[in-house]
């Protein structure tokens, strides 16, 4: 296997292919989505080449992606997303990614001269991974995010505006000030 830093004009197209092939073979709802996972790329990711990194096999086929994300460049925390490949060895996360994790928040602590939490969210059905994360020192924080999620079998529901409400058209108002904005004339003129 090999491993090295993030590139995103090489790298962010392959890391987005294998989160779809990992989302449309094991688990739809498996976090981040693609729409989420571009913007933490754009948003959160400090130092692409220092605090994302890839592993692929000697073919060159992308088998995960670690990244390490902060509000902040300067935050006191790391939230840990990894992508893998359904096919990569199981363990990747623990052997490879939570090593280079821990090593680059070390030194992130260091540059900082304060100290990093390194988090990471996981689904509390995953119990592989929660007991690999225990065994490297994390422990379960009591406040965990709840995602929700909603069948577009059905309709929604038509909306129910409350009592002395109405809706106006912007498109209808936009016109009518558009005409008389065209038919006043300047007084500056």
């Amino acid at each position: 296997m090999l491993d090295r830093s993030f590139v995103s004009a090489a790298d962010v197209d392959r890391v987005l292919d294998v989160l779809l092939l990992w989302r449309t073979s094991v688990r739809m709802d498996r976090y981040p989505t693609l729409y989420r996972l571009r913007m933490l790329l754009i948003s959160r990711l400090w130092l692409a080449e220092q605090n994302a990194h890839v592993w692929s096999d000697r073919e060159g086929r992308l088998l995960g992606c670690a990244l390490l994300l902060q509000g902040r460049c300067d935050s006191p925390r790391c939230e840990l997303v990894y992508i893998t490949h359904p096919h990569a060895p199981h363990t990747l996360l623990t052997d490879d990614m939570l090593p280079w994790a821990l090593a680059r928040c070390h030194e992130v602590a260091q540059e900082h001269a304060a100290p990093i939490m390194l988090e990471h969210a996981v689904d509390d059905q995953d119990a592989v991974t929660i007991a690999a994360l225990e065994r490297n020192g994390f422990v379960q924080h009591p406040i965990q995010p709840l995602y929700m999620a909603r069948s577009l079998d059905t309709s929604l529901a038509e909306p129910a505006l409350p009592l002395g409400f109405t809706l106006r058209s912007p498109v209808a108002e936009m016109r009518s000030t558009h005409i008389s904005r065209s038919t006043t004339r300047c007084p500056h003129r």
